[in-house]
């Protein structure tokens, strides 16, 4: 039996692209980095790119991003961010959460 066993691949679960890249395409989960070394959100500020980056997971999506800069962009995540936050579908971290290995097992423990 042991012979007949089927090796998965990481690399053959993950999918990594752009966002314009994943125009007509969705996948299982989605996590999307909004992530910048500087203080302006770039291409997500254009609300066609927004919406292709948030029409594309079929199950559950995660968005990585720092809150501050998110909420200046006022047409797209500024307003999607005053939904989710009182939902508690936000979780902010800081320096110190990082430093702790287990810390997004945890939130993803707790859902």
């Amino acid at each position: 039996m042991r012979g007949n066993k089927k090796i998965i691949k990481l690399s053959d679960l993950i999918e990594l692209d752009t966002v314009d890249s994943f125009q007509g395409k969705e996948n299982d989960i989605i996590i999307l980095s909004l992530v910048r070394s500087d203080d302006q959100l770039g291409f997500v500020t254009d609300k066609k790119r927004t919406n292709v980056a948030l029409s594309r997971a079929r199950y559950c999506q995660y968005v990585f991003g720092t809150y501050q800069t998110m909420s200046k962009n006022l047409l797209n995540w500024n307003k999607l961010l005053k939904v989710l936050d009182p939902k508690s579908e936000i979780i902010k971290y800081n320096q110190q959460d990082l430093s702790n290995p287990n810390f997004f097992q945890s939130i993803l423990n707790a859902e």
